[in-house]
């Protein structure tokens, strides 16, 4: 019984496959409206530096590229 859902299942998701956006630059245009992130923060609040994080060299070098993908797609920018 299990099976057969999963089957199914399957089956609707790859027959529905282009409804899912695999990349950032598939939905490009996503109106802020419709979802986005804020930081409310009080104007008199001082400021805490946290301590650096190092990342190995190929997780840095990611972060950077998918960073850049998601500023070119429009879905962040530099506050």
């Amino acid at each position: 019984m299990l099976e057969n859902l999963l089957n199914k299942l399957i089956v609707v998701l790859r027959r529905n496959k282009y409804l899912f956006a695999w990349k950032v630059a598939d939905i490009p245009g996503i109106d802020p409206e419709v979802i986005s992130h804020k930081l409310s923060v009080c104007q008199g609040a001082k400021s805490v530096s946290q301590k650096q994080r190092k990342l190995g060299e190929e997780r840095r070098k990611t972060t950077i590229e998918e960073t850049e993908k998601l500023m070119q797609a429009g879905f962040i920018q530099e506050a």
